[in-house]
Order: C-alpha cells, then structure tokens, then sequence
C-alpha cells in the first residue's frame, strides 16, 4: 500500500483497490481513488504505468449498482445510477456488456442485500452475480423506494395518481425514465398480470374506474388473454354511480346502453354508466359485454331488478317478459339455478284484479274459473304460454288444491230418470271416448276408463251438494248430478278423480226436474262428472265434448263425423222424454226454447202458421232490459247458451265502455280484453248490429250484446261466433275484428255474413237444438226479411 488515496482517512493503497480521481462522483460515492495534485493532470507515461500495476478507470459494475441499492440517501442513489447510466456506453468501464451478461440471470427476488467484498473479487465472474434492487421508483409515501430492473416500468402515460390506486410499485422515477427505457430495457408497463389483480382486488370509485379502464383500453387491452378477461367479466369491479361507496356490479351483469336495448327492456337491465363511454369501450366489449342481453343475461337481471321493472313498467310488458324468457328457463336452467329462481319473488300473480309479484309456487294455475271467483286465490298470470314455466317453478292447479266431495240428500233409487241417463250413456259411450278430430279414441284418459264406464251405476235422489273446501273455507252448491265414492274425494294433479275400484256412482238429482229445461241440465251435470272421472285432468272442453254427444241425435252425431254405423242398437224411449214433450212442439211454449220440432196442424193454413212462429221468434224479450253484470252460476254450473254445440259461457259486463260503443260489451274470462284501439271498430260493428236489428228484423236495441271470445284464433273446438241466451243475442266483436274488420261496414259480403247469423240466433228462440226444425226456422227468417236488408244495403253507399 503505497500510493495516496482519498477515501475519507488520507491513507494509502494497494494499486488494485484504487480509482483514477478524475471523476469525483467516485469519491463521493465511497470509492478509493488515486490523490493526484490539485490541477494537474496524470502523465501519459505515467497513468499507462498506474493501468498496468492495476490503478483502474471505473469500479465494477455491480459495485456500483450496489451503492445504489444500499445506501439510504436519495441524493447519493442518484449519483450512483447516474453515474452508471453516463458510463454506460464508455468502452472503458465495460457496463454495457457486463450488463446484458446479466439481464437473463436476474434472481427471482425483489432485492439483493449481499454485498460484494471490495479488493480482488471484483475480477469475479459475472455469472454467478445477480442485479441488485438499484433503480429509483416512485413511493406512495414520498420516501426512498428501489427495485431491480425486472420488477420496474417506465411508461409516462402511467400517472402517479393511477399508481397510487392500484398500488403498482416499480414505476421509475420521471427524471430516469428515457435514459431507463434505453439503456436498460425496462418495459413500458408493468406485468399485465399485476394491473389485473390490482383491478380485482381495490375497491375504486366511478372517477378512479374511468382512469384505470381507460388506460387498460389504451396500453393493455392487445397484451391482456381469456383468463385475464374471464377475471375481470366475474368480478364486482364496475361502479355504477359515483357515490364515495358506490354499489357494484359484474361486467357479465351489464349491457352496453343501445337504443334497442332500452326499448324493449327498460329499467331491468343494468347498463354500463354513460361516464365511461366512449373512452372505455374496448374493456367493456373485452370483457363480453353486449349491446343486446342473451337470454342469461335478462334471467339474471330479472332476479336481481325485479322489484324495480315491476315499478316502473306495466302488466302486459312484464308478461311479455315471462313469455318471452319460459323456453329458456324450462331448456337451461337446473339445479342450483332452478331452486333460486324457485325463491325469488320475480313472478306475477293476480288476487282480485290486483297484480303483485309472487314466488311461482305462492299462485294457482285456474283449470276452473268458478272456483277461482269462489275462494280468489292468488293466481297465475292466464296466459298458455306460461302455464309450464309456473308449473315448473312450483305452481299447482286450483283444482288440485281443492277437496271435492259430494253430499245425497234422500235415498238412491233407480228411476225412470236415472235408467234413462245409464241407457243413453251405455249407447254412446263409445262415442264419448272419440276423438272427430284424429278419429281416434281421445288422449289423456285414465287407464282404467273402460271399467270405469263398464260398472258405473247411475240413481236419483233428492238433492246432490257439491263441498269444495280449499285452504280451510267450504263451500256448498247444489248439483244437477255428482259422483259419489267411498269417501272424499279428493282431486290429484289437475281435477284427478281419485276412484279405487274402478268403478263409480253417479247421482242425479231429482230437484233439476224443476229447471227449465231439465234434460240439459242433467246431462250438463252428468258430463262434468264424466270429464272427472274418465280423464287424467279435467277439463271444460271434455265435458263440453261429452255433452254434445249425449245431447245431440244420433244422426247429427253421424254428420259431424262420428262414427255412429258401429252402434247396432238404438236406445228406448225413455219416460223422460215422454212425459217432457222433448220431441213436441207446443205453440203455447215458444219464444222458452224447449221445443226440438214444428208440428204443422193439419187444418191450419201452414203459411200462417208459419208467420205466426216466425215472429214470436222475432219479438221475443230477454228476461231483463238491463244487461247483467255477468253471466255466471255458483257451485261450477255454467248458463247453457244454445249454440255452437251448447259451450258454457262465463262473462263479465266491461261496463266503462257500454256508453262509449252503445251496446254492452262482455269478456269470456281467460280470454283477451278490450283495449282503447278496439273501440272505433267496436263501434263499427255495433252500428251495423243496430242497424240489422232496428231496419231489418224490427228487434229492439236492448236485445243485443257483443263479448269478447278469442279461442278461435287457436282452431279451438271452444271457439264461437255469436249465441242466444235467454233472448238476448251475443256476438264476438274479436271474430268481427279478425275477419271484417278490414273491409267497409255495409259491403255485401260483410252485412249478409252477419245477417245470416243474426237469423240463425234468432231462430232460437224457437228451437234450442241445432237440427232439422232450427234450420228450417233460419231459412224463413232469412227469406222474410231478404227483402228488407235489401233496402238497408240501397241506403248505403258502396
């Protein structure tokens, strides 16, 4: 140690621990280095001869690094790195090469605290020397923070603030970054893995959220994978207000906010805030959100937003909803999915005229109209389409809620009566089980129905009542007919008879003698309890088909298709019909409806005759002048019209409208009603009906009605045009709507079509029954009053 050194104690040196002088960062970084005097520079000769016994230009590149990294003040980390970036490229100090020997030999760990041993080792190889944690980066704190190059980034579009937000350490400081970039190689940005995860976990606000996606959308969105994508799409990262703590919610929840969208789904859906577009598209889009929702989407919006569209839409656009979302749950949705959509409360029900939402299981399915106005569940929505999405989601049918049990009053005996209704029903069983439409037996009967029909017993007694207890409450009804067992009867899965052995007793009551009428109404009662006892699930339309065959001849049975040829044995005259006069015409009883036939009195002029019962069929009056409210009976017996095949009606009076349209307009329950766009051809087609009646038949304005019946828009056999009930003529305004409405009232076509059917009508005041004798009434009153429809038709223009 023999030449002078400045390294803060004046003393002396071995020739390889010492550094030429002309830099004085090196001093003031620690380093040793040669005293030369003050001004005066080291001979040529001389500082070849300091080189050669081992006095260097630079310190190693790592010692130097290191400075950097252990000190603990800023200034003197600075003037190392500086120091290092400005020798960088100085063929002397070999920084640059020892450098890249390095970068791929980076050790796993953010900082190295080992120091290297000053003196010889400095010649060591490269290769087993790590980079320490030496580069300058900015802290949240304002405090002195380093890390090695591969955990630093250097991007100036990064802005402290984002930083400071997602806690992103390793951006370096403004002052180093061209230089770090360069020479180092430091990447722009940080791992894309660490922005993700720094997304996912901080909570942000709308303003910090902005920033954040935007800069993903700018400098991230080509680097970022599926797995980076399908973390952020179920994560809870996307403010929706910009409260201090705003609520959250999924990428996957929300939709971008397109026009069609909003229009069909309004306030269901959860739409991407405003404030983030446009900037922030492209990490929305990343993240699969659409602009129109996926059925999942909507289903998951329904769950969460219910309450809120429910407030802020009306009825027919929620059931639009439902309708439109039931294939989709019945295909996709089990499990887990299936039972929490089971718990929500995201259905409708309806309770009295009052819609509310409802868990699916908490409402009925109506299979029976009266029994829904007798104990007014809360009930499903009546709409078909959604009958198996409740039943799915756990609704049951009022029917199979409700125990049914009949009560005889009086002694079961065999009459004339009950031997009439067991022989007509022995003749024509096999065609109560015939399907006219695939000429086949009928679908959905009850394994054993044959035995059922082969041992069923049939007695009269006093009085037959119908219990029907449902949630505690009772009611009774009186009963044309019922079907008594072993004991309650209970309905199971949809107006299931429960009957074990297969057989059964049916009871008609004597009391229906005394109704007008009373052979309808026994076959009325007795094709209901057929219907329930036959058929898995009862159903209206089965009973109505049962009725038609019993009380219809047998040749309009065979016109209609059914195969009658097969029945070798007619049935007798039974005492019933006899002593009833069914098949008599009484002139005394006309305009009551109970007469079947026209008898022509042989010494009568027939003309006059004719035109005697011609007009008692015209000038016959409904029993009130006022309309009813609705037209219905308690205990499950409907009114009986007399046509289209004798189909019960169940109607109520829409009495705001009666004013606006002049004639009273009804609805069939379970069918459309009437909106604000029907009203001008409602009162269209009422001015024609007015006019038929006041200028062609002479039949007074308060005889008519119109009611609102759609099923024929399905082909239903239930479908109907126009009835007569009590005297009072009904026609269906919504088959005038899809048929006539399109063309000019008073156009031939359109005014013979109805006056056809307001003869057939009116023929039934005469005779109930479509046969012969009713066709034969249509067609005089047809030729009588041609000739003044005629002149109605010459009064308007065409």
């Amino acid at each position: 140690p023999f030449l002078p050194s400045y390294n803060g104690r004046g003393t002396r040196e071995v020739a390889n621990n010492l550094y030429f002088g002309d830099d004085a960062n090196l001093r003031d970084l620690g380093f040793p280095v040669l005293v030369w005097a003050e001004g005066t520079e080291v001979p040529r000769q001389l500082k070849t001869f300091l080189k050669e016994i081992g006095v260097r230009s630079h310190p190693p590149m790592v010692e130097v690094l290191q400075v950097a990294a252990d000190t603990p003040d800023a200034n003197t980390c600075m003037r190392a790195v500086n120091y290092f970036l400005e020798h960088f490229d100085n063929g002397s100090s070999n920084y640059r090469q020892e450098y890249f020997s390095l970068i791929g030999k980076w050790a796993p760990s953010s900082s190295s605290k080992s120091k290297k041993k000053k003196g010889r080792g400095h010649d060591s190889d490269s290769s087993s020397v790590s980079l320490p944690a030496f580069v300058p980066v900015v802290s949240q704190d304002g405090s002195l923070l380093r890390r090695p190059p591969q955990g630093c980034y250097c991007s100036p579009d990064i802005s402290p603030r984002l930083v400071q937000t997602l806690r992103l350490e390793g951006l370096v400081l403004p002052e180093l970054r061209d230089e770090a970039k360069d020479k180092l190689c430091i990447e722009p940005l940080p791992p894309i893995q660490d922005i993700v995860n720094a997304t996912l976990e901080v909570p942000l606000t709308m303003v910090l959220a902005k920033e954040v996606f935007e800069f993903l959308c700018q400098h991230a969105i080509g680097r970022m994978k599926e797995p980076h994508w399908t973390a952020l799409r179920e994560a809870n990262i996307i403010p929706l207000t910009a409260d201090p703590e705003p609520e959250r919610a999924r990428p996957r929840d929300l939709v971008l906010p397109s026009s069609q969208a909003r229009s069909q789904y309004g306030t269901l859906l959860d739409y991407v805030p405003g404030e983030y577009l446009p900037g922030a598209t492209m990490f929305f889009k990343g993240c699969a959100v659409p602009e129109f929702p996926s059925d999942d989407i909507v289903t998951a919006a329904l769950i969460r937003n219910h309450q809120r569209f429910f407030g802020t839409t009306d009825i027919a656009t929620y059931l639009g909803l439902l309708v439109s979302l039931s294939p989709y749950i019945a295909r996709s949705i089990s499990g887990s999915g299936h039972s929490r959509l089971e718990k929500i409360p995201c259905f409708l029900g309806q309770k009295e005229d009052k819609w509310m939402l409802c868990k699916a299981v908490d409402a009925v399915i109506v299979d029976n109209q009266v029994y829904s106005e007798l104990f007014h569940p809360l009930i499903c929505p009546r709409v078909p389409d959604l009958e198996h999405l409740y039943t799915r989601m756990g609704a049951q049918y009022l029917t199979a809620m409700i125990m049914e049990r009949f009560v005889v009053e009086g002694k079961q005996v065999v009459t004339e009566l009950s031997r009439s209704v067991l022989d007509l029903l022995n003749e024509r069983k096999s065609l109560v089980l015939f399907d006219p439409d695939t000429r086949t037996k009928k679908p959905d009967l009850r394994p054993d129905h044959e035995d059922l029909l082969r041992n069923v017993q049939i007695f009269e007694a006093d009085r037959v009542v119908k219990i029907l207890t449902y949630q505690g409450v009772s009611k009774s009804f009186d009963q044309s007919a019922g079907l008594i067992t072993t004991g309650p009867l209970k309905a199971k899965g949809a107006h299931k008879a429960d009957i074990t052995p297969s057989k059964a007793t049916i009871v008609v009551a004597s009391g229906a003698h005394q109704k007008h009428n009373a052979w309808s109404a026994v076959l009325h009662g007795l094709s209901r309890v057929l219907a329930s006892m036959l058929f898995v699930r009862f159903k209206h339309s089965e009973a109505s088909h049962i009725f038609f065959v019993l009380n219809n001849s047998l040749e309009d049975l065979e016109s209609e298709g059914y195969p009658v040829a097969a029945i070798r044995k007619q049935p007798p005259r039974s005492i019933v019909e006899e002593d009833r006069g069914m098949d008599k015409y009484d002139p005394s009883q006309a305009g009551q409806g109970s007469g079947t036939s026209i008898a022509h009195g042989e010494t009568q002029d027939v003309a006059q005759k004719i035109d005697e019962l011609l007009s008692q069929a015209v000038n016959r009056r409904p029993n009130s002048t006022v309309p009813p409210s609705s037209i219905q009976e308690a205990g499950g017996c409907f009114p009986m019209s007399s046509c289209e095949f004798n189909l019960p009606h169940d109607l109520k009076l829409l009495g705001e409208y009666n004013r606006e349209v002049t004639l009273p307009i009804y609805q069939e329950r379970g069918h459309p009603g009437l909106t604000h766009l029907m009203i001008p051809p409602a009162k269209k087609f009422a001015s024609m009906l007015r006019g038929l009646a006041h200028q062609v038949f002479g039949v007074p304005a308060d005889s008519l009605a119109l009611y609102l019946n759609g099923a024929h828009r399905e082909n239903s056999s239930e479908g109907s045009i126009a009835f007569n009930l009590e005297g009072r003529l009904y026609f269906n305004l919504l088959y005038y709507l899809d048929t006539h409405d399109a063309q000019v009232a008073g156009e031939g076509s359109v005014e013979f079509y109805w006056f056809i059917t307001f003869a057939h009508e009116l023929a039934h005041n005469l005779v109930q029954e479509h046969n012969q004798q009713h066709g034969y009434v249509t067609q005089e009153l047809e030729a009588k009053y041609f000739q003044a429809l005629c002149q109605r038709l010459g009064y308007i223009p065409r």
